[in-house]
């Protein structure tokens, strides 16, 4: 509680730092990549959260790199292993919850201009890469990052209650 208050509501009642590893769901814009071994054939995954209540901030940097013997395809790039299961998901229309992370990239094989993470409100902790274009967004995928490309990305989502 702060300044006095003593409402219950307004106590802040969990508070949580760490660290995750993004794994690229197998199959989805990476092949027998980073994967494979939790995420250990990866040249880097690197992934902090701040849980502050029902709200989690994430910081994340991902490069598959051409020495796992990863093979890229044109699925959309999905990342598990979030710290939590988000509320909501990715868009399916005007009605839904939408939590994007923003990100960039570096050195991708294309498409690299204002990407951004979906998380999806599953039963797992799972997000969808996407980049904008001029008439919405499309998937970003494997094949986009390529095998020298370095993504970003930063944000805050609702947890699932």
């Amino acid at each position: 509680s702060f300044n006095g208050d003593t409402a219950a509501a307004n106590a802040l009642d969990d508070y949580e730092e760490g660290t995750f590893t993004p794994i690229p769901v197998n199959g989805w814009g990476i092949l027998n990549g980073g994967a494979t071994s939790g995420g250990s054939n990866a040249a880097v995954a690197l992934g902090k959260y701040i849980k502050i209540g029902s709200l989690c901030y994430i910081f994340f940097t991902y490069k598959e790199g051409n020495s796992s013997g990863a093979s890229f395809n044109g699925n959309r790039l999905q990342f598990y292993g979030l710290p939590f299961q988000a509320e909501g998901q990715y868009p399916t229309g005007s009605d839904v919850e939408q939590h994007p992370i923003h990100g960039f990239g570096n050195s991708l094989s294309s498409n690299g201009q204002e990407l951004f993470l979906l998380p999806d409100s599953g039963s797992s902790t799972v997000a969808g890469c996407f980049v904008r274009t001029s008439g919405g967004y499309d998937n970003f995928t494997g094949t986009n990052l390529g095998n020298s490309g370095q993504i970003w990305f930063s944000g805050c989502y609702k947890v699932h209650p």
